[in-house]
């Protein structure tokens, strides 16, 4: 999620189109629900309760899109990329 790529303006692109067409709007809902089901998946995988991951990748999926939006013009250090991981580990996962 918060790699380097400078992808990430796709699928802002592809909300916009879909408030337009609904074969977009069908696509960006599968898009996220597979970002979100990965997400959880993992989670599940480090032993979290599949209520609680479902619930915690819809989150972090959101809180994503926010970041990225407000960083997206930054070039960020792999330390920064990591500290911040870190931070969303241990306030928001590990509990």
């Amino acid at each position: 999620m918060f790699g380097k790529t400078k992808r990430g303006d796709f699928l802002f692109y592809l909300r916009k189109l879909s408030l337009k067409d609904d074969s977009y709007h069908s696509l960006l809902n599968e898009v996220e629900q597979m970002r979100t089901e990965f997400m959880k998946e993992l989670l599940i995988q480090k032993g979290m309760q599949p209520e609680k991951a479902f619930q915690r990748s819809w989150m972090l999926y959101h809180y994503y899109l926010g970041w990225y939006e407000r960083h997206k013009q930054e070039t960020l250090s792999d330390e920064a990329i990591q500290q911040h991981i870190h931070m969303i580990w241990t306030e928001w996962i590990s509990n």
